[in-house]
């Protein structure tokens, strides 16, 4: 089980908006297998589509996209994504920041805190919950 808050050393007043990326039920374990390519994959799907994704907005208009992406070689792994678009639709920096799941092998984790910046006194809360 993944700590979801952490002790910070400001003792200033943190901002935290929370917003919740739903997926179906089951759909952790579903999408960890298409992840680990345990499941097959449609040859129609086009290389780098996502396979599956759900979508999280904060009250702030800030939005998070995740799911599977399609591999160039989807018998073997397909690719975890979560991409953060600001409130006025521009992707947040690259798609591995400010949420970076490069190196996950699964789609089992409980959420993410992040920021969009450096000031440490507004944080992002994404919880992953299947409905």
């Amino acid at each position: 089980m993944i700590q979801l808050f952490f002790t910070r050393t400001n003792m200033g007043k943190i901002k935290r908006y929370t917003a919740t990326l739903r997926l179906p039920k089951g759909g952790k374990q579903a999408w960890t297998d298409i992840m680990q390519a345990n499941v097959k994959v449609s040859e129609e799907a086009y290389e780098y589509q996502p396979l599956v994704m759900a979508t999280a907005k904060f009250k702030t208009g800030i939005m998070v996209v995740s799911g599977v992406l399609k591999s160039n070689t989807p018998t073997e792994y397909n690719i975890k994504f979560c991409y953060t678009y600001d409130a006025d639709g521009k992707l947040v920096d690259s798609p591995y920041q400010p949420i970076d799941v490069s190196d996950h092998e699964d789609f089992l984790h409980n959420g993410y805190i992040f920021n969009l910046n450096d000031d440490e006194s507004v944080e992002y809360v994404l919880n992953i919950v299947e409905r």
